[in-house]
């Protein structure tokens, strides 16, 4: 019974041609659109989810609470804090772990290069899982002369030659030191918070002067990374930190504009909900995102669902003429769903093919490395759930409708039986349609007016042979100097 389901459903296919191909074409652009959003929110979604002990790591942050010019949040915190956190909480941290970063200039033999190198504590390692290609990280960190380098860093030095016992001539503010490639990782993945090309043990007497890249409290000049001993840990943390601040911030650095705050957060919350002040979090962007591909892909069915209902009404005939000949009304439902259910299996197929073609242009325009794989169990479930709920959705009006009525009252005139309920539904169905779209459509203008408007505004200036420079300290300045220099 089933295989004369799907031979009777391919002939309708064939026969309605025109039909059939606006159907499934429309159909497929709106999965298509829909799949590749719900790509892109997956993958960011996906960052730091490689770590293995993520759910037990955390990120200290930083907040000015005395001058309400400074009421954002900071994700570098002063590089006293590690010490700070070890005295007061040593039952609660199995380990803790500075990561500094700053623009050097990099020598090797005559070619040098101006890098963003990173300076951290041996513990690093116990937080993180590098993948260590060649060398001995823990060994590099226990010095202050040695370096571990990624991959690609060590492949634009070195190309094919061992780096390993390789010198780099580094000169970053008032630190000029060669360092011994001691150990070479594996590139961070594309989706990692935590990006380092290198890795040098963090020397506190170069970097002291001047006091505020790690003496002072106040300066934001490291990222505090926290690997706790169990769940309850960090509520334990959050309740003593005023105690601890009180304990270890000099009275002086902790009045009027310099009152600050420590927070402790959930590494895993980082990429996805953390803000420094009133703007959206990653998270409600995706959440935006989220609502467009579904309201894509409801665009897409209402109108495969208004196609399919209306086309039903001229297959009435059809339907009274096979009850005349005997045909159940049970065995008209099934084909009816069957129908359904099959073009919107050809329409996913198709739509399939359209991501596949055009994912290496929407990856190339959102600059991420995005990747599809039809074969993993998400996406052959949500396949799955589209095929069964579209298709049974725009299949259930002539199953259950068309399929109940008279042969005779059909037959009778020729007339098409359409009934106001029929007529109703579309209307209601179209309307929807028109709504989603003029919703999209309006948010489409708006973000593209106001990225038109910026990038004509007058800034008032002459845009030409203009540099800036961001936020840098004065080491990173005079690392900048440096090379400027060369």
């Amino acid at each position: 019974m089933f295989k004369n389901y799907i031979v009777t459903a391919i002939r309708n296919m064939i026969r309605q041609k025109l039909f059939t191909a606006i159907n499934i074409l429309g159909l497929a652009v709106g999965i298509a659109a829909s799949i590749l959003v719900t790509i892109y929110v997956r993958y960011d979604m996906s960052f730091d989810q490689h770590w293995s002990k993520l759910d037990s790591i955390y990120r200290a942050d930083m907040k000015f609470l005395g001058n309400p010019q400074f009421t954002s949040r900071y994700n570098k915190v002063s590089g006293q804090a590690q010490n700070a956190y070890l005295q007061t909480f040593p039952e609660d941290i199995e380990a803790a772990a500075r990561v500094r970063h700053l623009p050097a200039l990099v020598k090797v033999a005559n070619s040098g290069f101006d890098e963003n190198m990173s300076w951290t504590d041996a513990d690093i390692t116990r937080i993180f899982d590098f993948e260590i290609i060649a060398g001995d990280l823990n060994a590099v960190l226990q010095g202050l002369h040695g370096v571990a380098v990624s991959q690609s860093f060590a492949e634009k030095y070195f190309g094919e030659e061992n780096p390993i016992g390789q010198t780099l001539d580094v000169s970053v503010a008032k630190l000029k030191r060669d360092y011994k490639i001691g150990a070479v990782f594996k590139d961070m993945p594309e989706t990692s918070t935590l990006q380092v090309q290198t890795l040098a043990r963090i020397d506190e007497e170069a970097f002291q002067t001047p006091n505020y890249i790690i003496k002072n409290w106040g300066s934001t000049s490291v990222e505090q990374y926290l690997l706790l001993k169990d769940s309850g840990a960090a509520d334990r943390i959050r309740a003593g930190t005023t105690a601890m601040l009180d304990r270890f911030v000099p009275d002086d650095e902790n009045k009027g504009s310099r009152k600050f705050a420590y927070e402790l957060a959930p590494f895993s919350d980082f990429h996805l909900h953390w803000v420094g002040g009133s703007e959206m979090s990653r998270m409600g962007q995706l959440s935006i995102l989220i609502a467009i591909a579904a309201a894509l892909i409801i665009i897409a069915s209402i109108n495969f669902i208004n196609l399919a209902t209306a086309r039903s009404i001229r297959r009435a005939q059809e339907v009274a003429l096979r009850k005349v000949l005997g045909a159940e009304r049970r065995q008209l439902i099934g084909q009816f769903l069957v129908e359904s259910c099959l073009t919107v299996l050809v329409s996913l197929f198709v739509a399939l093919a359209i991501v596949e073609a055009s994912l290496p242009a929407f990856s190339g325009f959102l600059e991420v490395g995005l990747s599809f794989n039809m074969f993993e169990a998400f996406w052959l479930g949500t396949s799955l759930l589209i095929v069964l709920f579209v298709g049974l959705v725009a299949g259930a009006y002539p199953a259950l409708v068309v399929s109940g009525w008279r042969p005779a009252f059909v037959l009778h005139a020729n007339k098409s039986s359409e009934t106001k309920g029929s007529v109703r539904l579309r209307q209601i169905l179209v309307t929807c349609q028109f709504i989603a779209s003029i919703i999209l459509m309006v948010v489409t203008f708006s973000v593209y007016g106001q990225s038109q408007y910026s990038l004509n505004i007058d800034p008032g200036f002459e845009r030409e042979n203009l540099m800036v420079v961001q936020a840098l300290s004065r080491d990173e300045l005079s690392g900048k100097r440096l090379l400027l220099a060369e």
